[in-house]
């Protein structure tokens, strides 16, 4: 199992100035306000959008071929990944961006030949106010609301096999 989510290394320092000196706020103490002053940021900025995007890419792409690729050439791992490349494209970009579908779509094809194909695409579809009752790192139900319209693209780009998420765990 490899958790697929990128944990920002290299743009660590770039995403600690845009939150001390340009937002100059937090998600979690004010959602809405926060991700409201980014998008207008983005809105304004289209140079530190274009590198936003492809440094984050960048950096997804560095972070997978050492979590996935070298594991799987090597070793001939099975490798279950949570997340993958799909959720930096939603979460980090598609939504904080405010992306519209064909952007989203486009970005999904242009950075698809850097990261091994998976043979299975499982979505976890769960009802967002049960997600928000399980997650205890989410802050505000609204972020959660916000996002799944962008994972909803994910069926429009992909061949993915719908779960039930209302289900336990165990019965997945």
């Amino acid at each position: 199992f490899v958790y697929g989510r990128i944990k920002p290394v290299i743009n660590r320092l770039l995403l600690f100035i845009g939150k001390k000196f340009i937002l100059k706020g937090s998600i979690n103490k004010d959602y809405k306000g926060f991700s409201e002053k980014k998008k207008r940021f983005f809105k304004n900025n289209s140079l530190v959008r274009r590198f936003y995007i492809n440094s984050f890419m960048i950096e997804n792409i560095i972070q997978v071929f050492f979590k996935v690729t070298i594991p799987n050439k090597i070793f001939r791992y099975n490798i279950i990944l949570d997340r993958y490349y799909y959720d930096t494209i939603f979460t980090d970009l598609g939504y904080d961006l405010s992306m519209n579908d064909d952007e989203v779509i486009k970005l999904l094809n242009r950075y698809r030949k850097f990261f091994p194909n998976p043979n299975y695409i499982f979505f976890i579809n769960t009802p967002v106010s049960v997600c928000f009752k399980r997650k205890d790192d989410i802050p505000d139900i609204k972020y959660l609301k916000d996002r799944l319209y962008y994972y909803m693209l994910l069926f429009e780009t992909e061949d993915v096999i719908s779960l039930d998420g209302k289900k336990l765990k165990e019965r997945i």
